[in-house]
């Protein structure tokens, strides 16, 4: 069964990132996640926040998310998301709570 956190690991092993590479990306964008916490992601151990879910779409330069993590060929009639707009509300979001 695909479950985003495999979706996930295949898109970063498929831009040739380590676990450790992505961990440092993150900090880029003031997120702080330990390798072990990434890989429970991964492997379907762990949960993981839609900020963080974003980030590493953007890392990962996902272009389509539902295309890319869904099941369904329904989602072939709906528009791409705009990532950058979520990730510039996502930013705005951090932004605020400091």
């Amino acid at each position: 069964m695909r479950t985003s956190g495999s979706i996930s690991k295949k898109l970063r092993e498929k831009n040739g990132f380590s676990i450790e590479n992505v961990v440092e990306k993150l900090k880029d964008y003031k997120i702080n996640i330990s390798a072990e916490k990434l890989c429970a992601y991964e492997n379907g151990t762990a949960s993981i926040d839609a900020d963080l879910f974003l980030y590493l779409c953007k890392i990962y330069n996902c272009q389509n998310i539902l295309e890319a993590f869904s099941d369904s060929n329904a989602v072939q009639n709906i528009p791409p998301l705009d990532l950058e707009k979520l990730q510039e509300l996502s930013a705005e979001k951090l932004r605020n709570q400091q």
